[in-house]
């Protein structure tokens, strides 16, 4: 103790190796064991460190001998997980159970000593503790006899009176990293009560039990503060103690040959009554599980499930194909382009499988083959999701349907027109003609096809009349729905490029709903009063309806701060802004992005044609022509603005080139190949605005649709009304610069 050295014969001890102990077979399985009694138990109890107290709500340290402690760390534990079953909340709570894999044993030396003296332990201290813990050597005994000796350069010695101690000093600092995330607020931990205090993490020697809110951002911020722990003392999280796959799944797995492809395998022969019931659960699972498409090597294009919008989400055969070879999927993709090969998808599917498999997108990095759930938007498989597809109850589209139809700006009896017409419940002709009330079917209108909700509000020559002449000259033809319930979505929800942009959408959808209602009257008194339809009458009152109407519901004043911020911003100094969008037709999809400067100038604009696929697809994929583009012109500093909430909303919370988790499972990889080119830019923002302020974009991507131009525009081609927006976007840049 006056000297501050400890003699090495002091720090001696043995560890035992047993030749009966055949299942151990690794050096982590073995400890060490103190064959002996030295002089260094001594040494420490002389120093007697004193008690750590611990004043954090969120942590109870265990300390040896201490009873009434031992107590306390499961009742807490206990508390909060019955919390959990019991609390109503908007936001789940989660815990996390970690364990420490061999924790005394990885203690750095210089992690804990450097911990010590920014802790306020005098120097002389210190170099005790150093002296206590870096002076130990083991002796190997195998089978009794010695077989060398060990000196180790960190860990803290097991049964050691200061060991204990010791390494609750280096948990400190976990703690803290911890603490700071929550007074950062990444991490808000869990209470069991409205107003009592708040839990982040618990520890109990070397077990770890983590809380937060059920949210993927702090679940990474736990994760980092764990790996930034790990990396400064030594320690690992043990995976096998920590890890999802319990005792139980492991065995079910290994009894049963759970393997790749078990889902679409035969029932196991002598099974237990409890295999047997989750056997039957597969039945469930097969009708949403769908493989995404990354290499493509390991799904295989006859037997597995890969195309999301078939049913069974299989291809079907070319009628005239002989014989099926065994193909994987990775076998029609074109390598070279990045593509699909459109020749052998043809010689080898029908034409609606053919426009199914090419509205599958492809990840430019080369992602391995992974299952989806389908009937989630997300991609993730749940309880309640799966009750729904099994109970067939509407999906996460048809709610969002329901509830926007209730939401709108309008009279209750034409949201209950909506209704009717989307359960195809209206009694038409083919409809009556169903229940056996009548031998008539066809339209009264054009006595040509059979009168349908369908065919009565959208297909039929009066329809398209109607919405013609009426004060926007909207072309209802063109809309791609193949049933009533998807023609009123597209009113309920219209995507942005339906609805032309001169048109608020709550008068769009008024104007929808007027229209249908007036086609159904036009009916009624035809078959009823034998009358006939007058289109000019028509239109007039369609008209004088919509006048009546839109007095009612739209607000007359307009807020001057809400206009400004539908005007186009120039971006900061140094850097470009593209903006992006996409327009959609029935097979062709053209993605749109103008390049602008800090002053406003157009730097270039371009547009591409791309396969078909959903709206949501359509608008990520003018997202990634944005960034193609700055990569192509060599920009550096570029914001990319568009007006797809869904898309730049995950985009704008991605992180470290994750997407969070409730990224549509359409729109992932395209998304994520988005983020890998904005890697190779020195600097990229994401920023949401609304379509009045990408008006430019919008246009352009209508004009590029029309005219099928794939590449850089020449400026100077562009006609006057893609011109007027952009001079309309400089205008209204000057002033706010002004």
């Amino acid at each position: 103790m006056k000297s501050g050295k400890i003699a090495s014969q002091c720090a001696h001890a043995a560890t035992g190796m047993y030749a009966e102990l055949m299942h151990r077979y690794h050096c982590a399985d073995y400890e060490s064991l103190p064959c002996a009694e030295n002089k260094l138990k001594e040494a420490a109890e002389n120093i007697g460190l004193p008690t750590f107290v611990v004043a954090d709500a969120g942590r109870t340290q265990v300390l040896a001998g201490s009873k009434t402690v031992l107590a306390v760390g499961p009742v807490m534990v206990q508390e909060l997980m019955h919390s959990f079953r019991t609390r109503k909340l908007k936001i789940g709570m989660i815990g996390v159970k970690a364990d420490l894999s061999k924790a005394y044993d990885r203690v750095n030396w210089n992690f804990l000593l450097a911990i010590m003296r920014n802790l306020g332990f005098h120097q002389r201290f210190v170099n005790w503790i150093e002296q206590c813990i870096s002076t130990v050597s083991y002796t190997l005994l195998i089978n009794g006899s010695k077989a060398g000796s060990i000196n180790p350069g960190r860990g803290l010695r097991q049964g050691d009176p200061l060991s204990p101690y010791l390494f609750i000093i280096c948990q400190e600092m976990l703690s803290r990293l911890i603490n700071r995330a929550e007074q950062r607020g990444e991490i808000h931990g869990v209470k069991a009560d409205r107003i009592g205090p708040t839990f982040t993490h618990l520890m109990y020697a070397d077990d770890l039990i983590f809380f937060s809110k059920a949210k993927m951002g702090e679940i990474k911020a736990l994760e980092q503060c764990v790996k930034t722990y790990c990396s400064w003392s030594g320690q690992l999280i043990n995976k096998d103690k920590s890890g999802h796959q319990s005792l139980c799944t492991r065995l079910l797995r290994s009894k049963y040959k759970v393997r790749d492809g078990w889902l679409y395998t035969g029932r196991a022969y002598q099974a237990s009554p409890i295999w047997r019931g989750i056997e039957k659960a597969r039945e469930v699972l097969k009708k949403g599980a769908c493989y995404v498409i990354g290499s493509g090597h390991k799904v295989r294009v006859w037997e597995d499930p890969w195309i999301p919008w078939l049913e069974n989400f299989k291809p079907r055969p070319k009628s005239n194909l002989m014989e099926q070879q065994s193909l994987v999927v990775s076998q029609l993709i074109d390598g070279e382009r990045g593509c699909w090969d459109l020749a052998k998808l043809k010689e080898l599917f029908d034409e609606e499988s053919c426009c199914a498999i090419v509205a599958i997108p492809l990840s430019l990095r080369n992602t391995q083959d992974k299952m989806m759930w389908v009937a989630n938007p997300h991609g993730i498989f749940t309880v309640k999701s799966a009750y729904f597809l099994q109970q067939g109850v509407l999906s996460s589209a048809e709610r969002s349907v329901w509830r926007g139809l209730w939401r709108l700006r309008m009279h209750e009896r034409y949201k209950m027109m909506l209704w009717r017409i989307a359960h195809n419940i209206l009694p038409t002709r083919s409809r009556l003609k169903e229940l056996g009330l009548t031998q008539e079917g066809e339209c009264p209108f054009c006595h040509i096809e059979e009168e349908s909700c369908l065919h009565l509000f959208k297909d039929c020559e009066l329809a398209k009349a109607l919405w013609f002449g009426n004060r926007w000259n909207v072309r209802i033809d063109e809309w791609n729905v193949l049933s009533s319930f998807q023609l009123v979505q597209l009113v309920v929800n219209p995507p942005s490029n339906l609805v032309p942009t001169e048109i608020p959408i709550d008068q769009f959808q008024t104007m929808a709903v007027i229209i249908w209602e007036q086609i159904w009257n036009l009916r009624n008194h035809i078959i009823f009063k034998k009358s006939e339809a007058n289109m000019q009458v028509a239109l007039l009152s369609i008209e004088r309806k919509f006048h009546e109407h839109s007095t009612v519901w739209i607000q007359q004043d307009t807020n001057k701060t809400t206009m400004q911020t539908m005007i186009w911003k120039a971006p900061a100094f140094g850097s470009f802004k593209i903006n992006c969008d996409a327009a959609v037709v029935e097979k062709e999809v053209c993605v749109a992005a103008v390049v602008r400067d800090w002053e406003g100038n157009i730097i270039a604009a371009g547009t591409r044609m791309e396969s078909k696929g959903t709206v949501n697809q359509a608008e990520a994929k003018g997202i990634k022509w944005a960034i193609l583009m700055a990569k192509l012109l060599g920009l550096r500093k570029v914001e990319v603005e568009g007006d797809s909430k869904i898309c730049f909303e995950v985009l704008i919370k991605a992180k470290n080139g994750e997407l969070p988790q409730a990224t549509l499972w359409e729109t992932r990889p395209i998304l994520e190949d988005t983020l890998q080119l904005a890697t190779e830019l020195e600097e990229v923002s994401f920023k949401w605005t609304k379509r009045e302020s990408n008006e430019a974009a919008h246009v352009l991507a209508k004009w590029g649709l029309a005219n099928r131009w794939h590449g850089f525009v020449v400026l100077s081609s562009l006609p006057d009304q893609v011109w007027h927006v952009f001079r309309k976007d400089a205008v209204g840049c000057i002033n706010i610069c002004s």
